[in-house]
Order: structure tokens, then sequence, then C-alpha cells
């Protein structure tokens, strides 16, 4: 059995965001893409956002 710790939380929410298809949504928004090279990618940036919230 497996250890209950926050990084196993992390990782569903991570396995349910992908399931909602949350990158396909934030592309269809047609955000800005970045301009430069270190620049990121909308749905990139919106997932991190959420899983870090």
């Amino acid at each position: 059995m497996s250890e209950v710790n926050a990084w196993v939380g992390l990782a569903l929410l991570k396995r349910m965001l992908d399931g909602m298809g949350l990158k396909l949504m934030v592309k269809s928004w047609q955000l800005p893409q970045p301009g430069s090279n270190r620049g990121c990618r909308p749905e990139q940036f919106i997932g991190q956002m959420i899983v870090s919230i």
C-alpha cells in the first residue's frame, strides 16, 4: 500500500485535469502565444497555476 501525502493529491488532480481536457479547452480560447523561446505556452501556464492553487 502506498503512502498518502500531498504529492499523491497533486498527481490525482493532474490526472483529473487531463481527463477533463483542460489543455484542449485552453487552446480553444486562442490566448496569445509566447514571443520568445523562454516563454510559456498558455495551456501549460494555466495548468500549473491551477495545480499550485
